[in-house]
């Protein structure tokens, strides 16, 4: 998926789709459609990962939310209007995704008692991630900014060592989030009390929070 931003407030009309946001992009190109014009962000010549899409519609305000969640239809129109109007093969990553995962082992890092070393779950897959937090206890699951993806107030996540020990996401706090959660059904930001969790383990985040898609 992808996570968009609004910048109506600054630039009319104008919104940027976030592919991975871990992608340093050298160069982009400019495209002028029928509804939109795009300006794409992808690494270099030889590295045609995009790591966003700055997008000004020309006909209506896409959405008042700063930030949210775009379904696939949107982002399959915006891809196949770009496809159809450069002969470019870029590449769109999925990698802009807050997922839920898991805590099934946490440790103490070896260099800091400050710091803790959490082996999270997600299904088909697991990830180390360092936090500083005490509440992010074995057994409990929590929402995760993978690798590529940024937060609301725009803090890019890559995965990165921590004294020598690599971090590949980061805990996403919920309340960070466009979002009205009742404070027992997300304790510390912990998501164990809502019904049926465990069928969500390695969904995305707005399978549960339907209220951030655009």
């Amino acid at each position: 998926m992808a996570m968009l931003f609004n910048y109506n407030k600054e630039f009319k009309n104008t919104f940027e789709l976030i592919f991975n946001s871990s992608i340093q992009s050298d160069v982009y190109l400019v495209l002028d459609t029928k509804d939109y014009k795009f300006t794409i962000n992808y690494a270099n010549d030889k590295d045609l990962r995009v790591s966003s899409v700055i997008l000004f519609s020309k006909n209506n305000n896409l959405t008042q939310k700063q930030f949210s969640i775009p379904d696939y239809q949107f982002v399959d129109e915006i891809l196949n209007i770009i496809k159809q109007n450069t002969n470019v093969l870029f590449i769109f990553e999925d990698n802009a995704n807050i997922k839920i995962g898991q805590i099934i082992k946490r440790s103490v890092h070896p260099k800091s008692e400050k710091l803790y070393i959490l082996d999270v779950d997600f299904g088909c897959y697991k990830k180390t991630i360092i936090t500083n937090t005490l509440y992010t206890t074995e057994n409990k699951y929590f929402a995760w900014y993978m690798d590529g993806s940024i937060t609301p107030s725009g803090n890019i996540i890559k995965q990165n060592e921590v004294m020598g020990v690599l971090s590949e996401g980061m805990l996403c706090s919920i309340d960070s989030l466009p979002l009205n959660v009742e404070d027992e059904q997300c304790n510390n930001n912990n998501l164990l009390n809502m019904p049926n969790i465990n069928q969500y383990l390695g969904k995305n985040i707005e399978t549960i929070y339907t209220e951030l898609i655009t």
